[in-house]
C-alpha cells in the first residue's frame, strides 16, 4: 500500500458531530494507518438512510451502495423507499438497487429541470436516458386521489413512521405552495 497506495473507498455514517464510523472497509483502513496514510476516500451515508440501515428491514450491503450519492441524492432515494414501504408491506432489494442506479445518473438541477418541464441538458445525464413529457394535470390529480387514499382509506400509518410521514408531508406543503404561486403567476 506504501507503494501503490490506497485503492477502493471506505463506506461510514455520522455517529456525533464529525465523527463517523466505518461500516465497510476495517481492514483497508487499518493497513492504511500501517503505511502511513493519514487520507482515505470515504463514501457517506447521510443520517435518514442511516436510519434505514440501522431498521434491519433492508440489506445493508443495498443500502450502502447508496453512500456514492450526494445528499440531496439520498434525501430522494429515502423519500421512494419509504413511500414505496408505505405501498407495499417489503420492498425488494432489487427495487432499491435500481433506484440507487438511477439516482447515480441524475443529478439536483436536472431533476428540477423535469418537474418544471424544461428540456434537460446536463452533461452527466446519459445519452440514452430518455425524456418524455408527462401530462401535468393527470399526474396531479393521480397523486392527489393517491394521497387522499392514504388518509381516508384503511391506510395505516405505523407509529414508528409518524415522525417521517409528517415531515414529508411539511415538506409537500410547502413545495405545492411554491408551485401554486407559479401556477397563478402563469394564469395572471
Amino acid at each position: 500500500m506504501k507503494n501503490i497506495g490506497f485503492f477502493g473507498d471506505l463506506v461510514a455514517y455520522p455517529i456525533e458531530g464529525e465523527k463517523y464510523r466505518i461500516e465497510s472497509g476495517h481492514r483497508r483502513y487499518d493497513a492504511a494507518m500501517l503505511a502511513d496514510i493519514t487520507e482515505v476516500p470515504v463514501f457517506k451515508l447521510n443520517p435518514k438512510m442511516q436510519s434505514l440501515a440501522e431498521s434491519g428491514n433492508y440489506s445493508w450491503a443495498i443500502l450502502s451502495q447508496a453512500s456514492q450519492l450526494n445528499d440531496f441524492q439520498q434525501n430522494m432515494l429515502y423519500r421512494k423507499i419509504t413511500m414505496q414501504g408505505s405501498i407495499q408491506s417489503a420492498v425488494s432489494g432489487n427495487w432499491i438497487k435500481d433506484e440507487i442506479d438511477k439516482a447515480k445518473c441524475i443529478k439536483k438541477d436536472y431533476v428540477y429541470s423535469v418537474y418544471r418541464e424544461e428540456k434537460p441538458d446536463h452533461p452527466e445525464v446519459k445519452e440514452k436516458t430518455k425524456f418524455r413529457h408527462k401530462d401535468g394535470y393527470k399526474r396531479i390529480e393521480k397523486s392527489y386521489d393517491f394521497l387522499k387514499s392514504a388518509f381516508e382509506d384503511d391506510s395505516i400509518i405505523k407509529a414508528n413512521r409518524l415522525e417521517d410521514c409528517l415531515s414529508i408531508l411539511i415538506e409537500m406543503q410547502d413545495n405545492l405552495n411554491d408551485y401554486i404561486t407559479e401556477i397563478k403567476k402563469k394564469l395572471e
